[in-house]
């Protein structure tokens, strides 16, 4: 289950598909108002990413200490992931003008996502210009 979590977008995904929360976690998080796996990721990483906190935050809510490192972990994990897939794009990113740059890598995650054609960029001029 969690390299599945892992390896899929988590936008609109419900916090019991994380790791280690399940239904009986879900509502404790809910009841704390995170409803989402966005939303424990976004505190987890306000709270430095740092295992300790995170698991102490989850447990002050009342998830046992084995959940709390589960879903920590499984976090943890996915936001690595993501780190390391936006490294590899960056490590293709000519030195040229920061602006270009960021272009050059919006432009490869809309492709990478196959939602380039949903916008009317012109996308072989942004490819001519950024390489």
């Amino acid at each position: 289950m969690a390299e599945t979590f892992i390896n899929t977008p988590i936008q609109g995904k419900p916090v019991t598909d994380i790791p280690g929360i399940g239904p009986y976690n879900g509502k404790i998080l809910e009841k704390n108002k995170f409803s989402s796996v966005q939303e424990v990721l976004t505190q987890c990483t306000s709270l430095g990413m740092d295992k300790e906190t995170c698991k102490r935050w989850f447990m002050q809510m009342g998830i046992n200490e084995f959940n709390a490192s589960m879903a920590f972990n499984a976090l943890e994990a996915y936001s690595r992931d993501v780190n390391n897939k936006l490294t590899v794009v960056d490590k293709h990113v000519p030195v040229l003008d920061p602006i270009v740059g960021l272009l050059f890598v919006v432009v490869h995650i809309l492709i990478s996502l196959n939602t380039f054609n949903q916008f009317d960029l012109g996308k072989d001029v942004l490819l001519n210009i950024i390489g």
